[in-house]
């Protein structure tokens, strides 16, 4: 048996956890998003100002 401690960290633990995934998830769907907005292209131009 937990004890009310033990208790109220794993509630915060599992809380930070579900908080993390949910973070990662949208940060990948985001980096997805813009990859398909830029049709898969090099998103920088090949334009060279040097010389």
């Amino acid at each position: 048996m937990l004890t009310p401690g033990e208790r109220r960290f794993r509630r915060k633990l599992d809380i930070f956890v579900v908080l993390r995934v949910a973070v990662t998830a949208m940060l990948l769907m985001l980096e997805r998003a813009t990859e398909e907005r830029a049709g898969a292209t090099d998103p920088q131009p090949a334009t060279s100002t040097a010389g």
